[in-house]
This record gives structure tokens, sequence and C-alpha cells, in this order.
């Protein structure tokens, strides 16, 4: 009797004896699911919107630094910086004049004037890095600003893979924390919340893994890209300080002490330099909890146009996260470092003033640590947490970027 021969279809011909379609998807999905390929998403996807960015602006990269206003003199500015005669300036112009030298002691150079010269230049390892990858170079400097937190983003990708990984999720799990409106801001005007925040997540990743020193190291190093980090590394010590006093035992202070010492000893000789204190800086953005950001919220709520409805929707999603992480906090074990660290951002957040809760381009950017550590918490929760809580961001990074293309 003749045997019937069956057709086979050509992915069942691809397959290995007795190995199914879906377990070869299922291990090529194993296989692109990495820290790596977290990391080249998220360069995808800023490249794409940087081209398109750079593409609209004439591939004018001094543009980014919104040169203008009081603070800056047209007739002595360097070559091959882009002048806005409409603008009033933006921080990024601070960073910029950084670059040029990072350890001035001079009030004006280069045609740029600071504004509060403390403030700006405890802010110091953003523009320090951008000086090494430039050289110094005025030219080159537009260009290293934008490339140093480029590749902080591509960093975070990776670094949020293997956060993601330590968590029992997948790596692709790690495109949340690049991936947040807040990023696409700073990129877009040169500031240093990106090159922070990735050392940040370094941080604790290296803290979760047992790596003290080099967490300490990471944590110094944030502080001066941005001095906000050190709520976190006074989460951190609290919670050091509780259990060193109820076990005895004093290992593990290097994440405290050194970005303490670090961050008091640049302090001493900004104030040796400048003789002013932070006084006024910190009246000016830090006020009551609450009152700015319900006046901001009631102002925003009518969405009268364009600016209200995103803000609008940014603040409702902010709100929303909020309140999921809050829902999930008691499903998380451990972590008390970042729950503490948390709830100090937190309130910073709601405490800060009209002088941030303005527009997104200050209250998202001063969101960022908050943003970063309910990503850490809520990878620690069941899905339903992760996706009402993270998703909308996501799904909202696209039309944020689009929106910074056409009309930022």
């Amino acid at each position: 009797m003749a045997t019937r021969r069956v057709a086979r279809s050509p992915v069942d011909a691809a397959a290995p004896t007795g190995e199914s379609p879906l377990s070869m998807r299922s291990a090529l999905w194993r296989r692109f699911d990495t820290p790596f390929a977290s990391m080249a998403i998220t360069a995808l996807l800023y490249s794409l919107f940087l081209l398109a960015k750079l593409e609209r602006k004439d591939f004018d990269a001094s543009s980014f630094v919104i040169a203008g206003g009081e603070f800056v003199s047209t007739e002595q500015i360097p070559e091959g910086l882009t002048w806005f005669s409409i603008y009033g300036g933006y921080d990024g112009v601070f960073y910029y004049r950084l670059a040029l030298d990072p350890f001035t002691r001079t009030l004006t150079d280069f045609g740029i004037t600071f504004d509060t010269p403390r403030y700006r230049q405890q802010r110091i390892l953003y523009p320090l890095l951008v000086m090494a990858l430039s050289l110094g170079r005025p030219l080159a400097v537009p260009w290293a600003l934008i490339l140093v937190n480029y590749v902080a983003l591509c960093a975070m990708g990776l670094i949020g893979g293997m956060i993601a990984r330590r968590a029992g999720r997948r790596a692709l799990w790690g495109l949340v924390f690049p991936l947040y409106g807040g990023f696409l801001l700073s990129l877009t005007r040169d500031l240093a919340e990106i090159v922070e925040l990735c050392l940040v997540m370094t941080a604790l990743l290296s803290l979760a893994r047992g790596r003290h020193l080099l967490a300490g190291a990471l944590l110094a190093a944030a502080v001066l890209a941005k001095e906000t980090a050190l709520l976190l590394v006074a989460g951190t010590g609290l919670v050091w300080i509780h259990r060193a006093w109820k076990q005895r035992e004093l290992g593990g202070w290097q994440p405290i002490a050194i970005p303490v010492a670090i961050w008091g000893l640049w302090q001493i000789r900004l104030q040796h330099v400048w003789g002013v204190s932070l006084e006024r800086e910190i009246h000016n953005n830090i006020g009551p909890p609450l009152v700015a950001f319900l006046d901001f919220l009631a102002r925003t709520a009518d969405l009268r146009n364009r600016f209200h409805r995103t803000w609008f929707i940014e603040i409702v999603l902010l709100l929303l996260m909020v309140a999921v992480v809050a829902l999930a906090l008691r499903r998380v074990r451990g972590m008390a470092g970042e729950k503490l660290s948390w709830l100090l951002y937190l309130a910073l957040v709601f405490s800060l003033t009209c002088a941030v809760w303005c527009e997104d381009w200050a209250f998202l950017r001063a969101g960022s640590e908050l943003y970063v550590l309910s990503c850490m918490l809520l990878l620690h929760t069941p899905a339903r947490y992760r996706i009402v809580g993270l998703m909308p961001w996501i799904a909202g990074w696209p039309f944020l970027a689009r929106d910074l293309v056409r009309f930022g």
C-alpha cells in the first residue's frame, strides 16, 4: 500500500525535528529580549528624534542651547552659537558656558553672564564631560552637549534592561526608564537630568549587587550632576542608620558617606569662590506643599489651548503613576531605601513653587527622579500595576517627540 506524503509548511520545514514553530518563536524572542536590545531600541528611537529635530533646525546643534535674553551678549558670544532674539534664554546656555571653562571664577565670559553662579556651577559634571569630549572647542561644544545626553540615554536603556532582569521581568521592560517625556525635554535643551539619572540607576543596580564602594562613587558623581540626587542619598542613609542601630552592623556606609563628603567639599569650594548662599534659589523653588501645584492644575484644567491640554494630560499621567505606586508599595519586598527616597521625591515635587509648576519644560524635568524610582518599584509588582502606571508614558513618548520636532 502506497504511503501518503503530507505537505509541510515552510515554517514546519525549517523547524528541527521535534521542535514546534511556537517554540522556535519563543526561543527567538528570548534571544532578542536582552538589555542590549533595550539599549538598541532606545538608541534607534532617540536617533530618529534627533535627526528629525536637527533637520528642522538646519542641523544647527547650537539651537538646542537656546542662547538669548539678558544674560547673553550678541557682541561677545563665541563663533557658532546661535542667538535667539525671541527667547529669554534657557538653562542650557549656562551648561554651554561651563563646558568652555568648568572651573571659572568669572561672572561674565564668552558673552554669557551667570544669573546665580554658585547654583549653576554646583552642577559641574555634565559640562565637565562635554569639555572632555569637545576639548573645550566652541564649535564642538554644542554637538558634545547633545552627544553626552544621547549616550547617557542609551546607557539608561542598557542599565534599565539589567534592572528589569534583576526584578524578574523581561529585559525590554527596561525601556520604561529612557522613554520618559521629561528626558525628551532635557535632551532638547542640553540639560543635566539625563546624566544624573543614568548615574542614579547604575548606582542603585550596584547597591543591589552589594557593590557599595562603586555605588558610593556613582552617587557622588550623580550629586555633582544635579544636587537633587542628595534626596536618594538621604533616603538610603536613613535606612542604613536604622539597620546599623538595630543590627549593630556598620558595613555598607560608602553610598552615604562618599557622596555627602564630595558634595560638601565642592560646596566649600563654591562658597570660597562666589561667597553667596543658595537660600534665594531654595526659596524660589520650594514652598508650601500643594499650593503651586493645585493652582497650576486649576489653570490648565480649562483646556483652552494646546499647551493647557498637553500639560493637563501630563499631570493626569503623573498623578496616575503616583497613585499606582502608592497602592503597590506594600507588594514590593525590601527596597526600603528606594521606597523612602520615593516618598522624599514625592514631597519635593508637590512642594515646588510656581517657578516650576508653570510648564512641562519645568515640572517634567523636576519629576525625573520620582519617575525613575517609580519605575524601579513598579518593576517588582504584578503586570497590572506596571501597565497602568508606566505604559501611558511610553505610549505618550512619540506624541511629545512629534510636538517637539514640530513646535519645540
